[in-house]
């Protein structure tokens, strides 16, 4: 357990790896009982507490889904996961995201949870600028902007055989997103 609360008859804890809230003891009043909200069947908890007759979790919100293609203009999304390149992930604006609301120090890609690797920076750029880690562009022709990070092909943690990456975030309003795409791993040539 990752967190344990006692109550005056009953206990709660939270399960470490999967954040799913569960009871023991007495019941009477259904304080032993999580709600499908947190006991892993339909979401989990970050934090709970126990009193003589009740018991309460703070709820983690599922991310929100967001369409995200990897490699952009290529149907099959081929990686090499030993390859020194950058796979660009684009998270696709829409009616419903606008991603200037993106917050771009949030993302993380693939297993590992990589940041995006950062821009080589023009020769005429000043020493002291950072180098930007994204662009905009709108790279399926929907007419809505598009946030189009990089990522250093070594650093996301894809591996042989995969055939799924996801790409994960925040708004700036802290809610939390999530988008995953379809990949085909290749060996080295």
């Amino acid at each position: 357990a990752s967190t344990i609360a006692a109550g005056g008859l009953h206990s709660c804890a939270i399960q470490a790896g999967t954040g799913a809230v569960v009871c023991w003891g007495w019941n009477l009043y259904a304080q032993s009982t999580p709600p499908p909200s947190v006991d892993g069947t339909a979401g989990t908890a970050s934090a709970i507490a126990a009193g003589g007759a009740h018991s309460l979790a703070i709820a983690v919100p599922e991310p929100v889904l967001v369409a995200i293609d990897i490699k952009p203009g290529s149907d099959t999304n081929p990686i090499d996961p030993f390859s020194r390149g950058v796979i660009p992930v684009a998270i696709l604006g829409s009616e419903s995201l606008d991603v200037n609301d993106v917050d771009a120090t949030t993302l993380a890609f693939g297993p590992n949870g990589a940041p995006p690797a950062p821009s080589t920076p023009l020769p005429r750029k000043p020493r002291f600028e950072k180098p930007r880690r994204f662009h905009f562009q709108d790279v399926n022709g929907d007419g809505y902007l598009d946030l189009l990070p990089q990522y250093a092909t070594e650093e996301p943690g894809i591996a042989l055989g995969n055939t799924e990456a996801c790409l994960t975030g925040d708004l700036f309003d802290r809610t939390a997103f999530e988008g995953c795409d379809t990949i085909r791993t290749v060996p080295p040539r």
